[in-house]
């Protein structure tokens, strides 16, 4: 039937004109990765509310090794932007990573800003609201660089909402 659930893993789905949250058993015993995937999956729930949609893709670029190696140095720039209090000089490094990528990969902009929307803003959600701190932020980003480009989002989302609450600046109104 068509309102028959089907939702894979941890997600969100519509079902009966309600939007729900879907979580795949064991839930982790860590409190705080618990809360994580909690928030993660209800900001899922509330994308389309606040008009943050995204979408998932491929991200095909991130196939070429190429795109991989800029893609781990903006990493590695990014862990050091988290740990650093003068962190300015890491974040253009890790900036200039990216814009290098995006000028060899017509479509990388297009495409990782589309998942980073999806993401990398749930990842941020799951993260602040479970009381994590930036160290377990820049361990998390460094534990899940070689995961897969597929995932980068994931934690380029997460390390750059990090890097604008540390500025200071009120960027949660701008998106």
């Amino acid at each position: 039937k068509s309102d028959d659930i089907k939702a894979g893993g941890n997600s969100s789905k519509k079902w009966r004109n309600e939007t729900w949250g879907f979580y795949t058993f064991p839930l982790p015993e860590n409190k705080k990765e618990r809360l994580e995937l909690f928030f993660h999956e209800a900001f899922h729930r509330n994308q389309p509310i606040l008009n943050l949609d995204g979408r998932w893709t491929q991200c095909k670029h991130l196939n070429n090794s190429d795109a991989r190696s800029l893609l781990k140095l903006e990493f590695h720039a990014l862990i050091k932007a988290l740990q650093e209090e003068d962190y300015k000089q890491y974040l253009i490094d890790a900036l200039s990573f990216r814009f290098l990528r995006y000028s060899k990969y017509p479509n990388a902009y297009n495409e990782e800003q589309l998942i980073e929307m999806v993401e990398g803003l749930a990842q941020y959600n799951g993260f602040k609201f479970s009381g994590r701190t930036v160290d377990e932020v820049q361990k998390s980003v460094k534990e899940n660089i070689n995961n897969g480009a597929q995932t980068f989002s994931y934690f380029s989302g997460l390390a750059y909402c990090y890097l604008l609450d540390k500025s200071k600046v009120e960027w949660r109104s701008l998106i």
